[in-house]
């Protein structure tokens, strides 16, 4: 599941601060953004709905997304609550190919890229799943989407322990280095996101699919965490570079430790356990890339609404093989073992205790 869970007030108030918009105006129900296509497709792809309509210019080229809004300033609605499952390609680039590779991608979107920073937090979950029955750090009063949203979450999440990412966009000048201020995690609006086990392997082996919960504009995300026993484990600092072409997304995107390597290495002699996010981020040339040779991973992803309609599954499958075709010899789309996307845990069994995660040897 995924929803777009901003109120009519937020929305217009990103707008303004993105300064990214030209006009903003509301029709007979509907919100009608105006800008060009560069802007107005990754705004649309924030929100993952497809309730929209596109008025286009000359060269048939989208100048205006057209969204319904149900409800008035008053009610304090949201948009649309859409049920998604997200299956996308992956291919490999080497960071000497990385411009060739947004210039292919710019040309094959007509767009230039738009570039984003995620400080990303990952939380492991309980032995035994439990849930999220603790809901004493979310904002009251809940909206009905939000409240949706945690009970399907919460559904998933008592079945089978995960690992969950609490994903916040962040500024390099802004929010990185010595100069930066301390970020206050729980004051911070960010995406508390989990994606399901990926399905086994079809006939297109190409194609990874899975199904993923992500609930946007949320504050107090680590109490959230804390409240239902999720231990903070680690974080990263995530570059992204995306394009966007009608419903189809193209994302390039880098990982960075935020530490040295050596901090991250089992039984090594700078390794230690951190239980709380850091207070204050490394600068941007401080990080380590988390890939050896420093390469790109470019995941080309489609969305399907409803994930219990075959045919709106198969036709997003289709879609992607089709691109898959059109950049023949351009990106080498690789075979993924699922294991890969794999962020559940083992469930521990009753009466049998956890062996413990670091075990020094020689004389203490």
């Amino acid at each position: 599941m995924i929803a777009a869970v901003w109120s009519l007030e937020l929305l217009e108030t990103h707008l303004a601060l993105t300064n990214k918009f030209s006009i903003l105006k509301k029709g007979s129900g509907d919100l009608i953004i105006t800008g060009d296509q560069a802007t107005l497709h990754p705004l649309h792809q924030y929100h993952q709905t497809r309730q929209y309509s596109w008025q286009r210019g000359a060269n048939q080229v989208p100048t205006e997304l057209i969204w319904p809004f149900r409800g008035t300033r008053s009610d304090r609605h949201c948009l649309d609550i859409i049920t998604m499952y997200e299956l996308f390609l992956t291919a490999l680039v080497e960071d000497a190919d990385f411009q060739a590779a947004c210039a292919v991608l710019g040309g094959f979107c007509a767009m230039p890229p738009w570039e984003t920073v995620n400080r990303v937090l990952y939380f492991q979950g309980p032995p035994r799943p439990a849930g999220i029955l603790n809901q004493s750090s979310i904002d009251k009063p809940m909206r009905k989407d939000v409240a949706f949203l945690y009970k399907d979450l919460h559904q998933n999440l008592s079945r089978q322990s995960f690992v969950l990412q609490a994903r916040y966009e962040i500024l390099k000048d802004r929010d990185m280095g010595p100069s930066s201020a301390p970020q206050d995690l729980d004051a911070a609006a960010g995406i508390l996101r989990w994606a399901d086990f990926p399905d086994p392997p079809t006939a297109r082996p190409v194609l990874t699919q899975r199904k993923v919960v992500e609930l946007w504009e949320q504050k107090k995300l680590p109490s959230v965490m804390r409240d239902n026993n999720f231990q903070f484990k680690t974080e990263t600092v995530e570059e992204l570079y995306r394009f966007f072409r009608d419903d189809i997304e193209f994302c390039l995107s880098r990982q960075y430790f935020l530490k040295r390597i050596n901090d991250y290495m089992p039984l090594g002699p700078t390794q230690h356990n951190t239980t709380e996010p850091l207070q204050t981020l490394p600068a941007w040339d401080a990080l380590t890339p988390m890939d050896g040779q420093n390469r790109w991973v470019l995941q080309i992803k489609a969305h399907v609404l409803q994930d219990n309609k075959p045919d709106e599954i198969r036709k997003a499958q289709d879609q992607l093989m089709a691109i898959r075709g059109e950049l023949d010899g351009v990106f080498d789309f690789k075979t993924i073992d699922r294991k890969v996307h794999d962020t559940r845990l083992a469930m521990q069994q009753q009466g049998i205790q956890a062996l413990p995660q670091r075990v020094m040897l020689g004389k203490t």
